[in-house]
């Protein structure tokens, strides 16, 4: 079973490695640095990550109200404690994607740090050495997370506080 504690780290953790690979391909958007074919599937992953982070600030705010908490981790069987033995692994192959991505993109937010010493040719010419084949199975990784993070999501919100202290 996940320890509560574990997971409003982990979002937390999370929400704040989304909001940076967004906020890098936000960057390229307003420098209009990408090509044309790019914007449209980075726009995608940059609108896929958004939502993403929408799940994890929903599960992190779910996880401090401590009757959730009771509510979510009593005793359980069948596949409502299956699925709350699968969140840790959820949450970690979510993580996994998500530091992959930060890594693809980190020669990017590096000339973003650096853009006051950097001319706009040397940013685009970054930008162009970036391979971005992978990109759409980002967004199929990022999806499938935000997926499977949803239900757990609409899993707590089934539960009725009131009904779990007994």
């Amino acid at each position: 079973m996940m320890d509560p504690t574990r997971i409003v780290e982990s979002t937390a953790e999370l929400f704040a490695t989304c909001e940076k690979v967004s906020g890098i391909i936000s960057w390229i958007d307003e420098k209009s640095l990408a090509d044309e074919e790019v914007d449209p599937i980075l726009g995608v992953v940059r609108s896929e990550l958004d939502s993403l982070s929408q799940v994890f600030i929903s599960l992190h705010t779910s996880f401090c109200d401590p009757s959730i908490v009771r509510c979510v981790f009593l005793p359980q069987t069948g596949y409502e404690g299956q699925h709350w033995r699968n969140v840790k692994r959820s949450l970690d192959d979510c993580q996994g994607c998500l530091n992959k991505l930060d890594r693809f993109f980190h020669p990017i937010f590096n000339a973003k740090r650096s853009q006051a010493f950097l001319q706009a040719k040397v940013i685009m010419a970054i930008i162009r050495e970036l391979n971005l084949a992978p990109i759409p199975a980002f967004k199929q990784q990022i999806v499938a997370c935000r997926k499977v993070l949803e239900l757990s999501q609409q899993l707590i919100d089934v539960y009725d506080p009131l009904a779990c202290h007994a």
